[in-house]
């Protein structure tokens, strides 16, 4: 079950009835039918904070929560972009009938660089356009400019995002550029942390992040963990 914590208060009812009683009612149907299955459900919610809320049930969640697996967002697994990005290139050009094309250096800093709010399937539809636009080489210029324009947003004035016509980085630049953008995540979870008066769970839901990995964060960049205010 793909986004169960999506799912209407009224389904949850139907659902969690289903999963105490182990039977279903098919439609038009009139006696219950029982059923022996495994539930495997994902989503990309905080579900203890959508309890919270009241829009997702506690007895629900609990009867879902036997065993839980977080996958970090790809944002956090950057040492994973890259090798992901060559795997696609390859997949999609083999399609094409083609040799595939290497990324070039500021082609690849950009992919680091960019958030990826659309996680590993994004980053696949990333791919497969810039092979069709693309020869040998993937250039900064065969990546969707909203990339571009995300990251030019993000990198501090003195660290411009690399473009088409520049040479690959030289190492100091690019341990430069990390630098910066490890300098505004940090400012960035303390001044979320400040508008949620310290509550932790809506300051990660802020920020795009689950609690687990703020937390995370927080002992990476030596911050205190916040009380609630």
């Amino acid at each position: 079950m793909d986004e169960v914590g999506d799912l209407p208060l009224a389904i949850q009812v139907k659902l969690l009835r289903v999963l105490e009683e182990r039977r279903i009612l098919r439609v038009g149907g009139r006696t219950p039918v029982p059923i022996d299955v495994r539930f495997v459900s994902a989503t990309n919610r905080d579900l203890e904070a959508e309890v919270q809320r009241g829009t997702f049930r506690q007895d629900l969640y609990y009867r879902l929560n036997g065993l839980s697996i977080t996958i970090p967002p790809l944002r956090e697994r950057r040492r994973e972009i890259i090798p992901l990005a060559l795997r696609f290139a390859e997949s999609a050009a083999s399609q094409l009938g083609r040799n595939p094309p290497r990324l070039t250096e500021e082609a690849s800093e950009l992919l680091l660089a960019y958030r990826w709010p659309g996680n590993v399937r994004e980053l696949k539809n990333v791919i497969g356009r810039a092979i069709v636009l693309s020869e040998d080489v993937i250039r900064p210029a065969a990546l969707p400019d909203f990339i571009q324009k995300a990251v030019a947003e993000v990198a501090p004035a003195s660290v411009p995002p690399p473009s088409a016509n520049e040479e690959s980085s030289p190492p100091s630049q690019t341990q430069s550029l990390k630098g910066q953008l490890a300098l505004l995540e940090r400012q960035q979870i303390l001044e979320a942390l400040e508008k949620c008066h310290g509550n932790q769970t809506a300051a990660a839901e802020l920020l795009g992040m689950s609690r687990r990995t703020l937390v995370n964060r927080l002992a990476e960049y030596e911050l205190p963990r916040p009380r609630k205010r």
